[in-house]
Protein backbone atom coordinates (compact mmCIF):
# COMPACT_ATOMS: atom_id res chain seq x y z
CA UNK A 1 0.00 0.00 0.00
CA UNK A 2 2.65 2.38 0.88
CA UNK A 3 4.29 1.67 -2.35
CA UNK A 4 1.04 2.27 -4.32
CA UNK A 5 0.76 5.96 -2.54
CA UNK A 6 4.43 6.89 -3.38
CA UNK A 7 4.00 5.66 -7.12
CA UNK A 8 0.80 8.11 -7.09
CA UNK A 9 2.53 11.08 -5.25
CA UNK A 10 5.81 10.53 -7.68
CA UNK A 11 2.77 11.15 -10.38
CA UNK A 12 1.23 14.29 -9.02
CA UNK A 13 5.02 15.74 -8.40
CA UNK A 14 5.55 15.04 -11.95
CA UNK A 15 2.07 16.52 -13.19
CA UNK A 16 2.75 18.98 -11.13
CA UNK A 17 6.09 20.01 -12.22
CA UNK A 18 4.76 19.91 -15.47
CA UNK A 19 2.04 22.48 -14.92
CA UNK A 20 4.69 24.44 -13.46
CA UNK A 21 6.79 24.62 -16.22
CA UNK A 22 3.83 24.83 -18.48
CA UNK A 23 2.30 28.27 -17.17
CA UNK A 24 5.91 29.85 -17.47
CA UNK A 25 6.27 29.19 -20.90
CA UNK A 26 2.92 30.53 -21.45
CA UNK A 27 4.03 34.17 -19.32
CA UNK A 28 7.07 34.09 -20.94
CA UNK A 29 5.81 33.87 -24.35
CA UNK A 30 2.42 36.30 -23.87
CA UNK A 31 2.84 40.27 -23.59
CA UNK A 32 -0.20 42.68 -22.32
CA UNK A 33 -0.05 46.03 -24.21
CA UNK A 34 -2.36 49.20 -23.44
CA UNK A 35 -3.60 50.87 -27.12
CA UNK A 36 -5.79 53.74 -27.38
CA UNK A 37 -7.58 52.38 -30.15
CA UNK A 38 -7.80 49.29 -32.17
CA UNK A 39 -6.99 50.63 -35.47
CA UNK A 40 -3.98 48.93 -37.67
CA UNK A 41 -1.38 51.72 -36.34
CA UNK A 42 -1.93 50.85 -32.98
CA UNK A 43 -1.91 47.37 -33.61
CA UNK A 44 1.26 46.90 -34.79
CA UNK A 45 2.82 49.41 -32.86
CA UNK A 46 1.51 47.65 -29.75
CA UNK A 47 2.73 43.98 -31.47
CA UNK A 48 6.42 45.58 -32.05
CA UNK A 49 6.57 46.60 -28.31
CA UNK A 50 5.24 43.27 -27.01
CA UNK A 51 7.40 41.33 -28.70
CA UNK A 52 10.37 43.83 -27.02
CA UNK A 53 8.66 42.47 -24.08
CA UNK A 54 8.88 39.01 -24.77
CA UNK A 55 12.22 38.98 -26.27
CA UNK A 56 13.61 40.73 -22.50
CA UNK A 57 11.62 37.60 -20.73
CA UNK A 58 12.70 34.77 -23.25
CA UNK A 59 16.46 35.37 -22.85
CA UNK A 60 15.99 37.62 -19.45
CA UNK A 61 18.76 40.08 -21.02
CA UNK A 62 17.30 43.80 -20.40
CA UNK A 63 19.84 44.22 -23.02
CA UNK A 64 18.96 42.14 -25.64
CA UNK A 65 18.31 44.91 -28.57
CA UNK A 66 21.88 46.43 -27.77
CA UNK A 67 23.69 43.14 -27.12
CA UNK A 68 22.06 41.58 -30.32
CA UNK A 69 21.25 44.14 -32.86
CA UNK A 70 20.48 42.10 -35.48
CA UNK A 71 16.99 41.75 -33.58
CA UNK A 72 15.75 45.42 -34.01
CA UNK A 73 15.05 43.52 -37.64
CA UNK A 74 12.70 41.13 -36.38
CA UNK A 75 10.70 43.90 -34.17
CA UNK A 76 9.84 45.26 -37.93
CA UNK A 77 8.00 42.44 -38.92
CA UNK A 78 6.71 41.46 -35.31
CA UNK A 79 3.58 40.49 -37.18
CA UNK A 80 4.56 37.22 -38.48
CA UNK A 81 5.37 35.79 -34.91
CA UNK A 82 2.07 36.20 -33.18
CA UNK A 83 -0.21 33.40 -32.89
CA UNK A 84 -2.97 35.32 -30.91
CA UNK A 85 -4.39 38.21 -30.47
CA UNK A 86 -7.16 39.84 -28.40
CA UNK A 87 -8.54 42.83 -26.89
CA UNK A 88 -9.83 43.26 -23.41
CA UNK A 89 -11.07 46.32 -21.66
CA UNK A 90 -9.51 46.60 -18.15
CA UNK A 91 -12.56 48.64 -16.38
CA UNK A 92 -15.54 50.25 -17.51
CA UNK A 93 -14.07 54.18 -17.30
CA UNK A 94 -10.93 53.29 -19.20
CA UNK A 95 -10.22 54.64 -22.14
CA UNK A 96 -7.32 52.21 -22.55
CA UNK A 97 -7.97 48.99 -24.17
CA UNK A 98 -5.46 45.79 -23.45
CA UNK A 99 -3.88 44.07 -26.58
CA UNK A 100 -2.97 40.63 -25.09
CA UNK A 101 -0.41 38.79 -27.64
CA UNK A 102 0.67 35.31 -27.34
CA UNK A 103 3.64 34.78 -29.48
CA UNK A 104 4.88 31.64 -31.49
CA UNK A 105 7.18 29.58 -29.23
CA UNK A 106 9.47 27.88 -32.06
CA UNK A 107 9.41 30.91 -33.87
CA UNK A 108 10.76 33.19 -30.91
CA UNK A 109 13.13 30.48 -30.61
CA UNK A 110 14.48 29.99 -34.28
CA UNK A 111 14.90 33.94 -34.07
CA UNK A 112 16.91 34.08 -31.08
CA UNK A 113 18.68 31.28 -31.96
CA UNK A 114 19.91 33.09 -35.53
CA UNK A 115 21.02 36.26 -33.82
CA UNK A 116 23.34 33.91 -31.60
CA UNK A 117 20.93 35.35 -28.39
CA UNK A 118 20.80 32.30 -25.82
CA UNK A 119 17.16 31.48 -23.77
CA UNK A 120 16.94 32.04 -20.07
CA UNK A 121 15.10 27.76 -19.88
CA UNK A 122 12.59 26.93 -17.99
CA UNK A 123 12.03 26.07 -15.06
CA UNK A 124 13.27 29.03 -13.42
CA UNK A 125 14.02 29.80 -10.20
CA UNK A 126 10.67 30.84 -7.60
CA UNK A 127 11.66 34.01 -5.79
CA UNK A 128 10.22 34.58 -2.47
CA UNK A 129 10.32 37.68 -1.66
CA UNK A 130 10.21 38.89 2.47
CA UNK A 131 9.87 42.66 2.19
CA UNK A 132 9.23 45.52 5.24
CA UNK A 133 7.33 48.46 3.61
CA UNK A 134 7.76 51.31 5.69
CA UNK A 135 5.88 54.77 4.76
CA UNK A 136 3.85 57.21 6.16
CA UNK A 137 1.34 55.87 4.01
CA UNK A 138 1.80 52.57 5.11
CA UNK A 139 3.31 51.59 8.68
CA UNK A 140 5.34 49.20 8.68
CA UNK A 141 4.61 46.03 7.81
CA UNK A 142 5.17 42.59 6.63
CA UNK A 143 4.06 42.09 2.77
CA UNK A 144 1.58 39.47 2.61
CA UNK A 145 -1.19 37.60 0.47
CA UNK A 146 -3.99 39.08 3.16
CA UNK A 147 -3.11 42.26 2.52
CA UNK A 148 -1.86 45.30 0.60
CA UNK A 149 -2.94 43.32 -2.64
CA UNK A 150 -2.37 46.55 -4.81
CA UNK A 151 1.26 46.87 -3.66
CA UNK A 152 2.03 43.12 -4.43
CA UNK A 153 0.14 43.40 -7.64
CA UNK A 154 2.75 45.91 -8.54
CA UNK A 155 5.26 43.61 -8.02
CA UNK A 156 4.36 40.72 -9.39
CA UNK A 157 3.30 43.09 -12.94
CA UNK A 158 7.14 44.06 -12.74
CA UNK A 159 8.01 40.87 -11.82
CA UNK A 160 6.59 39.42 -15.00
CA UNK A 161 7.82 41.70 -17.44
CA UNK A 162 11.11 40.49 -16.53
CA UNK A 163 9.94 36.68 -16.63
CA UNK A 164 10.51 36.09 -13.23
CA UNK A 165 8.39 34.36 -10.61
CA UNK A 166 8.32 36.32 -7.51
CA UNK A 167 5.69 35.77 -4.73
CA UNK A 168 5.56 36.95 -0.93
CA UNK A 169 4.67 34.60 2.13
CA UNK A 170 1.10 34.49 3.21
CA UNK A 171 0.93 36.17 6.74
CA UNK A 172 -0.93 33.61 8.80
CA UNK A 173 -0.58 32.74 12.17
CA UNK A 174 2.01 30.42 11.27
CA UNK A 175 4.31 33.40 9.67
CA UNK A 176 3.78 35.79 12.25
CA UNK A 177 5.10 33.60 14.64
CA UNK A 178 8.16 32.83 13.29
CA UNK A 179 9.44 36.05 11.29
CA UNK A 180 9.54 40.00 13.00
CA UNK A 181 9.74 42.82 11.49
CA UNK A 182 13.36 42.96 12.92
CA UNK A 183 14.24 40.32 11.37
CA UNK A 184 13.58 41.16 8.15
CA UNK A 185 15.27 44.80 8.62
CA UNK A 186 18.38 42.77 10.26
CA UNK A 187 18.22 39.99 7.84
CA UNK A 188 18.25 37.31 10.25
CA UNK A 189 18.84 34.21 7.96
CA UNK A 190 17.59 31.63 10.76
CA UNK A 191 13.36 32.06 10.93
CA UNK A 192 13.00 33.03 8.00
CA UNK A 193 14.76 30.39 5.97
CA UNK A 194 12.68 27.84 8.48
CA UNK A 195 9.46 29.47 7.73
CA UNK A 196 10.55 29.94 3.86
CA UNK A 197 10.26 25.70 4.02
CA UNK A 198 6.78 25.72 3.53
CA UNK A 199 7.11 26.91 -0.34
CA UNK A 200 8.99 24.58 -1.48
CA UNK A 201 12.65 25.08 -3.41
CA UNK A 202 13.12 28.60 -3.72
CA UNK A 203 15.34 31.70 -3.39
CA UNK A 204 14.94 34.38 -1.00
CA UNK A 205 14.80 38.00 -1.21
CA UNK A 206 14.54 40.08 1.68
CA UNK A 207 14.26 43.42 1.99
CA UNK A 208 12.81 47.00 3.62
CA UNK A 209 11.76 50.01 1.86
CA UNK A 210 11.82 52.82 3.71
CA UNK A 211 10.22 56.58 2.58
CA UNK A 212 13.02 59.09 3.87
CA UNK A 213 12.12 62.35 2.79
CA UNK A 214 11.43 62.83 -0.54
CA UNK A 215 12.86 59.41 -1.51
CA UNK A 216 12.40 55.92 -1.04
CA UNK A 217 15.21 53.76 -0.10
CA UNK A 218 15.76 49.99 -0.26
CA UNK A 219 18.01 47.30 1.27
CA UNK A 220 18.27 43.89 -0.13
CA UNK A 221 19.62 40.75 0.29
CA UNK A 222 19.33 38.10 -2.72
CA UNK A 223 19.94 34.23 -1.09
CA UNK A 224 20.21 31.77 -4.05
CA UNK A 225 21.40 28.37 -3.34
CA UNK A 226 25.29 29.28 -3.57
CA UNK A 227 25.52 33.03 -2.75
CA UNK A 228 24.69 35.78 -1.16
CA UNK A 229 24.00 39.42 -2.69
CA UNK A 230 23.34 42.17 -0.54
CA UNK A 231 22.55 45.62 -2.63
CA UNK A 232 20.65 48.97 -1.87
CA UNK A 233 18.67 50.76 -3.91
CA UNK A 234 16.15 54.59 -4.58
CA UNK A 235 13.83 55.78 -5.80
CA UNK A 236 11.50 58.62 -5.82
CA UNK A 237 8.36 56.25 -5.67
CA UNK A 238 7.58 52.58 -5.20
CA UNK A 239 7.55 51.98 -9.05
CA UNK A 240 10.73 52.70 -9.39
CA UNK A 241 11.75 50.61 -6.17
CA UNK A 242 10.27 48.01 -7.53
CA UNK A 243 11.56 48.37 -11.10
CA UNK A 244 15.28 48.82 -10.13
CA UNK A 245 15.00 45.83 -7.65
CA UNK A 246 13.32 43.41 -10.50
CA UNK A 247 16.10 44.30 -12.64
CA UNK A 248 18.91 44.02 -10.37
CA UNK A 249 17.32 40.33 -8.91
CA UNK A 250 16.53 39.03 -12.63
CA UNK A 251 19.92 39.91 -13.93
CA UNK A 252 22.08 38.03 -11.00
CA UNK A 253 20.03 34.97 -11.34
CA UNK A 254 20.47 35.15 -15.15
CA UNK A 255 24.06 35.63 -14.93
CA UNK A 256 24.38 33.39 -12.19
CA UNK A 257 22.78 30.18 -14.29
CA UNK A 258 25.15 30.71 -17.55
CA UNK A 259 27.99 30.85 -15.04
CA UNK A 260 27.07 27.94 -13.75
CA UNK A 261 27.01 26.64 -17.14
CA UNK A 262 30.26 27.21 -17.59
CA UNK A 263 31.57 24.60 -14.77
CA UNK A 264 29.36 21.94 -15.33
CA UNK A 265 30.69 19.06 -16.41
CA UNK A 266 30.67 18.74 -20.52
CA UNK A 267 29.14 15.57 -22.42
CA UNK A 268 31.12 15.05 -25.77
CA UNK A 269 28.75 13.90 -28.34
CA UNK A 270 29.59 13.02 -32.17
CA UNK A 271 26.81 14.49 -34.78
CA UNK A 272 27.02 13.45 -38.28
CA UNK A 273 24.78 15.95 -40.81
CA UNK A 274 23.93 15.05 -44.03
CA UNK A 275 22.98 16.88 -47.66
CA UNK A 276 25.72 19.65 -46.79
CA UNK A 277 26.17 20.86 -50.21
CA UNK A 278 28.03 23.93 -50.40
CA UNK A 279 30.59 26.02 -47.43
CA UNK A 280 27.78 28.14 -46.93
CA UNK A 281 25.31 25.77 -45.40
CA UNK A 282 28.60 24.35 -43.19
CA UNK A 283 29.56 27.74 -42.26
CA UNK A 284 26.05 28.72 -40.93
CA UNK A 285 25.22 25.30 -39.14
CA UNK A 286 28.54 25.57 -37.30
CA UNK A 287 27.97 29.11 -36.12
CA UNK A 288 24.43 28.40 -35.69
CA UNK A 289 25.30 25.37 -33.56
CA UNK A 290 27.85 27.53 -31.29
CA UNK A 291 25.44 30.34 -30.70
CA UNK A 292 23.25 27.33 -28.65
CA UNK A 293 22.85 27.42 -24.74
CA UNK A 294 23.11 23.64 -24.95
CA UNK A 295 26.36 23.81 -26.96
CA UNK A 296 29.95 24.33 -25.40
CA UNK A 297 32.05 24.02 -28.22
CA UNK A 298 32.26 22.57 -31.80
CA UNK A 299 34.90 20.96 -33.27
CA UNK A 300 34.59 19.84 -37.45
CA UNK A 301 36.48 16.14 -37.26
CA UNK A 302 35.60 15.16 -41.00
CA UNK A 303 33.93 16.01 -44.41
CA UNK A 304 32.72 12.52 -46.96
CA UNK A 305 30.96 14.11 -49.65
CA UNK A 306 27.70 15.94 -48.26
CA UNK A 307 28.28 14.37 -45.25
CA UNK A 308 30.08 15.65 -41.79
CA UNK A 309 31.16 14.96 -38.50
CA UNK A 310 31.27 17.52 -35.87
CA UNK A 311 32.76 16.71 -32.11
CA UNK A 312 30.09 18.68 -30.10
CA UNK A 313 30.81 19.11 -26.53
CA UNK A 314 27.51 19.97 -24.50
CA UNK A 315 26.73 22.26 -21.79
CA UNK A 316 23.50 20.98 -20.90
CA UNK A 317 21.19 17.76 -21.47
CA UNK A 318 21.41 15.54 -24.46
CA UNK A 319 17.48 16.59 -25.06
CA UNK A 320 18.03 20.23 -24.55
CA UNK A 321 20.45 20.05 -27.19
CA UNK A 322 18.20 18.14 -29.45
CA UNK A 323 15.37 20.65 -28.90
CA UNK A 324 17.79 23.28 -29.73
CA UNK A 325 18.71 21.70 -32.97
CA UNK A 326 15.15 20.87 -33.95
CA UNK A 327 14.70 24.78 -33.34
CA UNK A 328 16.88 26.13 -35.70
CA UNK A 329 15.48 28.53 -38.57
CA UNK A 330 18.84 29.06 -40.94
CA UNK A 331 19.45 24.97 -41.08
CA UNK A 332 16.23 22.79 -40.20
CA UNK A 333 17.44 19.72 -39.55
CA UNK A 334 15.68 16.49 -38.54
CA UNK A 335 16.87 13.34 -36.49
CA UNK A 336 17.54 9.97 -38.23
CA UNK A 337 18.53 6.86 -36.58
CA UNK A 338 21.94 6.42 -35.47
CA UNK A 339 24.29 2.81 -35.47
CA UNK A 340 25.38 3.98 -31.96
CA UNK A 341 23.88 6.28 -28.85
CA UNK A 342 27.10 7.89 -29.26
CA UNK A 343 26.02 9.45 -32.37
CA UNK A 344 23.39 11.72 -33.07
CA UNK A 345 22.45 12.13 -36.63
CA UNK A 346 20.78 14.82 -38.66
CA UNK A 347 19.50 15.25 -42.02
CA UNK A 348 18.56 18.71 -43.63
CA UNK A 349 15.23 19.16 -44.39
CA UNK A 350 15.83 22.47 -46.01
CA UNK A 351 18.38 25.66 -46.76
CA UNK A 352 18.55 28.84 -46.68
Amino acid sequence: MKSKHKFIFSLLCVFFFKSVCAQQVNAIYTADVPVLTQSDDDKKEAIREGLAQVFIKVTGNSRIFEDYAALQKTLDEANVLVSEITYAQPDASSKLSILHLKFNHDKIDAALNEAGASVWPIPRPLVLAWIVLDTPDHPADLLGNDADTQIQTLLKTIAQKRGLKMIVPVMDIESINEVTLADVDKKNLSPILKASKRYGNSDLLIGTVKKVGNEMTSDWLLVTDDNQYAWKTAGLNIDEVFTDLTNDVTDQLVTDYFASLNTQAQTQVLVMIGDIHTPDTLIKLIQSLQSMTAVADVKLIETKGDDIKLNVSLRGTRDAFLKSMQAMKNIRASEIPSESADVISFKLLHKE
